[in-house]
């Protein structure tokens, strides 16, 4: 009888406390998209490439480089989003920001990667990293899902532009 009692009681607390987390990830809103900014679409976008670039550079602290990839990975999402809202959908602006986007996942990994063999311990680190991918994840999520049938029907056009000059001649 008294084990029934335990094992009841554990199952208890243990709803309790998933029930206490799940409340808290609900409570926990992402973090706002920083403004887009110029956009790879801009004739001008080279001058922000130069400011992160100096930016990147100035930053001494390689813990500071690795959080500073997250902050520049929710611009690349900001931008895309930008992107989207735009009139008309150009794919090279797009995929121009989403290798960017890839860059700075790619080089925080690799910084936190640099440090750990090193011998630092970077777990802290890792996580608050892993952390903000995820928001930048959620945000992309939600981007994609406010812009499915843009994205749909820029995807249509491009099947048809393809089709049309694989059809025509070369030679006419």
């Amino acid at each position: 009888m008294s084990k029934k009692i335990i094992v009841i009681s554990l199952l208890f607390v243990g709803l309790l406390f998933t029930q206490v987390s799940t409340q808290a990830q609900i409570q926990d809103p992402l973090p706002e998209l920083p403004g887009a900014g110029l956009t790879p679409n801009s004739r001008f976008y080279f001058l922000e490439r130069v400011n992160e670039a100096i930016g990147e550079f100035l930053t001494f602290n390689t813990e500071a480089k690795a959080k500073l990839q997250v902050g520049r990975a929710l611009e690349r999402v900001a931008e895309i989003k930008a992107m989207l809202a735009e009139e008309e959908i150009k794919l090279r602006g797009l995929n121009i920001g989403f290798s960017r986007l890839q860059g700075h996942m790619k080089r925080a990994a690799e910084i936190i990667q640099r440090l750990e063999q090193r011998g630092r311990n970077v777990a802290g680190l890792a996580i608050g990293v892993d952390t903000g991918f995820g928001f930048v994840n959620q945000h992309l999520e939600n981007v994609f899902e406010e812009s499915e049938e843009k994205l749909e029907k820029a995807a249509g056009l491009a099947e048809q532009s393809l089709e049309q000059r694989f059809a025509e001649p070369a030679f006419a």
